[in-house]
Formats: C-alpha cells, structure tokens, sequence
C-alpha cells in the first residue's frame, strides 16, 4: 500500500515522501508528479535509494549531469537512466572533445548488493539476475 494510500496533504510533504522512499523505493511510484520531476527531490532521493531514479521524470532520466552525479555514488542507479545515458555507441558527445572518455561498466546489482551489505542496507535494484551497463563519462568523473 505505501504512498497510494496515504493522504493527498502527506503525498504532498516532501519530507514525509523521502522518508517513505528511505523505507522502500517503489514509493516514489506514487510521489506527486512536479516531485518527479523536480532536480534536488529526485537527487536526494536516488541518492539515499538508487533504484527511485526509475520513476524520475524522463527529463530528469535523460539529464547527463544529474546522472553523472547520482551514478558517482550509486552506480546501480544507470540501468534506470534514459537508454540514451546507457548506450555508449550513441553518447560519446557526451565527453569534451579534448576530454578523454572512458567507458564506465558496473554489473549492478553485484556491485549495489556488495555495496549495501557492507554498508547494512538494501541493495539498489531487487532484480535477481545481473544486469551490466555501460555509459560514457568523462574521464576521472568517478574520482571524488
């Protein structure tokens, strides 16, 4: 039940939505629309809870620098950005052309379950079977 079924005034507390999206991120399914598709709702969302990017708005989905940042910290969060961010053969613009990219492959759910079990949480994506993706960044966008 989750967010469907609480009150349009609660659906529309920003606070009360991230803290339901902390607890599970399908909640974010049921987020008021103008939260998904606002920047920093989105990002400190994805961020607590990769697999919300899912349900961001396809603008937001497709938004190169939101998803560089977001995929800094949760890698597992890409499989959920627009097919154009995934796919390597149709981004390279994305890099400066005197940038050199690097192709950044993560097999999510390996990594965000090896990951969340050394921090104590759950992993980013409940899919059983790996997915791996791969995307264009530029080069030392990983480094902190």
């Amino acid at each position: 039940a989750g967010l469907a079924c609480t009150s349009a005034d609660l659906r529309a507390d920003s606070t009360f939505v991230l803290d339901a999206i902390q607890m599970n991120n399908a909640a974010m399914e049921h987020a008021p629309t103008e939260m998904l598709a606002d920047r920093h709702f989105v990002l400190e969302a994805v961020l607590n809870r990769g697999g919300s990017l899912k349900w961001a708005s396809d603008a937001l989905r497709d938004d190169h620098e939101l998803v560089l940042q977001i995929v800094r910290t949760r890698p597992c969060a890409l499989q959920f950005a627009s097919r154009r961010l995934q796919d390597p053969a149709r981004n390279k613009h994305i890099a400066e052309p005197d940038t050199e990219a690097v192709v950044l492959t993560v097999t999510s759910n390996a990594l965000s379950a090896n990951n969340a079990k050394a921090e104590g949480r759950s992993s980013c994506s409940s899919s059983a079977s790996p997915v791996s993706e791969s995307a264009i960044l530029p080069r030392g966008a990983l480094l902190g």
